[in-house]
């Protein structure tokens, strides 16, 4: 008698991890294993970065993006983003990395039946610059968005595979003259 609870226990948490395996495709330059029924439509992403992955969020169950300029298939439908992570080179051959995050289920992406749709998130970034006072000291702190309004914080900025250096920043008067120079400390 317990040999078979023991059995049917673990058919049970072989079948609740199969079915959890279905909604978690890693989409690469070919189709991923439907969530749903077989027929399930799809559409295709594509970047203008040579490297980029995404968690993508919809109905159809979260997908792991891997992609580059070429097109991805993915299931049809909006997407949320959870993560995401560009590569690119600069003009001196120098890689770059970034990887961004978003708490918002907010589509993102619209991927329609037999339709390429471009990646909208990630760069162009957009940098802003908060300031605060405290006694007798400013903290200047830096945010950095990508177009879906995800958020990369700097830290995460790699150059060759190494933590990119802080950035500098510097404080000019009304005339343009340097009043302050500095970097911003990571944490």
């Amino acid at each position: 008698m317990r040999q078979e609870r023991v059995a049917r226990k673990t058919i049970l948490l072989v079948a609740c991890a199969a079915l959890l395996c279905t909604s978690c495709a890693v989409l690469g330059g070919r189709k991923a294993a439907a969530p749903g029924p077989a027929d399930l439509p799809y559409g295709y992403v594509t970047s203008e970065y040579e490297h980029y992955a995404a968690l993508l969020i919809g109905r159809n169950g979260r997908f792991n993006l891997a992609g580059g300029t070429d097109k991805v298939e993915v299931p049809v439908g909006e997407y949320g983003l959870s993560a995401c992570t560009f590569e690119a080179k600069d003009d001196n051959g120098e890689r770059w990395r970034i990887v961004g995050q978003s708490n918002s289920r907010t589509p993102v992406l619209q991927v329609n039946p037999g339709e390429t749709t471009p990646v909208t998130f990630g760069p162009p970034l957009t940098a802003s610059l908060t300031v605060r006072r405290q006694g007798s000291s400013i903290d200047l702190g830096l945010d950095i968005r990508g177009q879906a309004g995800e958020i990369y914080p700097v830290n995460e900025f790699q150059q060759s595979g190494r933590q990119a250096a802080a950035p500098q920043f510097l404080v000019r008067d009304e005339k343009g003259e340097i009043v302050a120079r500095g970097r911003f400390r990571y944490g």
